[in-house]
């Protein structure tokens, strides 16, 4: 018919990306009837994808310090999410000194999984919004002998971080 016009909507998935991305779309159409006018038969739509971005954070500290020989003390990790956007499948980690003993592990949210032979404690939690902050308090038992200790820390995730230079940290505890 002279004049009809048919609207089709489709809906895609933009796909993953580090920095603002351009994508165009070109849509064309025939016909088994003759087109007087063959030059308006298609048209391009551009889109412009914009990362999601999740600047990351981690600090670390420890109380008491020092702590005596076979003494009790807390480790407490913080992660942080400075934004724009909510960060997924965050991991924070932490390898714990040799000679220190695990008792356990409290997050603010999510879970915490500690690996005896490998001494790593993993904290996942699924999105962390932006502006918002996971703590992990993790008791633990010093060596019997002296020495000083050294808790490497650190936080990732599925979401783009701008800004890697934080996701790391280390703590001494005397």
């Amino acid at each position: 018919n002279n004049g009809v016009s048919n609207t089709l909507t489709v809906t895609v998935t933009a796909p993953a990306v580090t920095v603002a991305t351009s994508l165009s779309n070109t849509a064309t159409v025939t016909s088994s009837t003759s087109d007087p006018v063959s030059a308006n038969n298609s048209g391009t739509a551009l889109t412009t994808v914009n990362p999601v971005l999740a600047d990351l954070g981690v600090t670390a500290s420890d109380n008491p310090d020092p702590v005596s020989t076979g003494g009790n003390f807390v480790y407490t990790m913080t992660a942080v999410n400075a934004g724009p956007d909510a960060a997924s499948s965050l991991v924070l980690t932490a390898t714990l000194p040799l000679g220190v003993t695990y008792l356990s592990s409290t997050p603010t949210a999510g879970s915490c999984a500690y690996n005896a032979t490998s001494r790593v404690l993993s904290c996942t939690l699924a999105s962390l919004a932006s502006g918002g902050v996971l703590n992990v308090s993790v008791p633990v038992t010093a060596p019997v002998t002296a020495t000083s200790l050294t808790l490497p820390v650190s936080v990732s995730s599925a979401t783009v971080d701008p800004n890697s230079a934080n996701n790391s940290t280390s703590v001494v505890t005397s």
